[in-house]
């Protein structure tokens, strides 16, 4: 009898250390790191990242953070003097790379994050702490195409938001002062003084605005909507879609495929 419970404990133990192995493996892995590059007087300026408004870790420059994540949509947050957060859509088993920072700003600077490729990270990683290296696994394999693929899709997806937004500001800034300017025309004149008779103001202009400033206003209209429409189309709602459904083994749309540029997979 005694034999026997022995025998259940150690069956017991094992099929939870397996049990706790399976769970382990089914997690994503991401490395938050911030190098000394570009630190100039912003680095002095720590925040704390978080995740489920929970601290995972102090970002500073020299620092990695690694952490363990379920897979599927997170968001990874932090705040300075603005809070800025990023959306990764994580697979099971994976490693991600996110090069964290200050952008430009008054007078502290916002958090900013970008996903790194596995090269450029592990060396900036090197730079950091050269004995976490043996700790860095690469992804390998069909998993290492995945994640490849999942950042080309984040870069791809924020570079048509972010020219999306820069179209819709320009051309509705230069559309509404053309619109302005339109609609109080006012015809140039001329005032002629007649001595005794008196004076006489006489129109030398047009009575109406020329017609090239309602194309100009159509034109900025239509660039200003397909701003909009772009960002809208690339937003990140869209992204976690489009994610969700390739991690199923979908191939993406070919029209996707067609705005990827070698840019979005450095």
């Amino acid at each position: 009898m005694k034999t026997r419970k022995i025998e259940i404990l150690i069956i017991g133990v094992f099929l939870s250390a397996t049990s706790l192995l399976q769970a382990q493996d089914s997690l994503a892995t991401v490395y938050f790191y911030r190098s000394y590059k570009n630190a100039g007087p912003a680095k002095r300026y720590d925040y704390d990242l978080k995740h489920d408004n929970k601290v995972i870790g102090r970002i500073k420059p020299g620092t990695l953070v690694t952490y363990r994540s379920q897979p599927g949509s997170q968001i990874f947050s932090a705040y300075t003097e603005s809070e800025a957060s990023i959306k990764l859509i994580l697979a099971a088993g994976a490693v991600y790379y996110v090069e964290c920072g200050l952008a430009v700003g008054v007078p502290v600077g916002r958090p900013s994050f970008r996903i790194a490729s596995e090269l450029e990270a592990i060396k900036a990683i090197h730079k950091i702490d050269p004995n976490v290296l043996s700790k860095v696994s690469s992804n390998g394999g069909a998993s290492s195409q995945l994640s490849d693929t999942v950042r080309a899709l984040h870069n791809l997806y924020q570079r048509k938001r972010k020219g999306g937004t820069a179209r819709a500001i320009v051309f509705g800034i230069l559309g509404g002062s053309s619109l302005i300017g339109t609609l109080n025309y006012k015809p140039s004149t001329i005032t002629i003084n007649q001595g005794s008779a008196g004076s006489q103001t006489l129109q030398v202009g047009p009575s109406s605005p020329p017609a090239i400033n309602y194309v100009f206003i159509g034109f900025s209209a239509i660039m200003f909507g397909s701003g909009i429409s772009q960002v809208g189309k690339y937003s990140i709602q869209n992204l976690d879609l489009l994610l969700r459904s390739y991690e199923k083994g979908n191939p993406l749309p070919e029209i996707v495929k067609s705005k990827l540029k070698k840019k979005d997979f450095k």
